[in-house]
């Protein structure tokens, strides 16, 4: 980010710097004590948990537009005919 503070207009979407900074400030003083009594081991499972963890909360949130889409469809007549 080159000292560059986080904008509005920034998205973590499109810029892997940004998500960077984005995780770095949600780590707090207490999580950082926390961090630093684990092993090498345990930080990358935990790591890959808290990445299932998100990829999971993502597709259910995927899965809810998707239906509510479909419902909307059903209930909004074709205009076009």
């Amino acid at each position: 980010m080159n000292g560059r503070p986080v904008t509005i207009e920034d998205t973590v979407m499109d810029n892997e710097d940004i998500v960077v900074v984005v995780a770095r400030d949600m780590i707090l003083p207490r999580d950082e004590i926390m961090l630093a009594a684990r092993t090498d081991i345990e930080a990358v499972n935990q790591s890959l948990a808290l990445c299932i963890r998100a990829t999971s909360s993502l597709v259910n949130i995927i899965e809810r537009i998707h239906a509510r889409r479909i419902e909307l469809n059903t209930q909004v007549p074709d205009l076009h005919h």
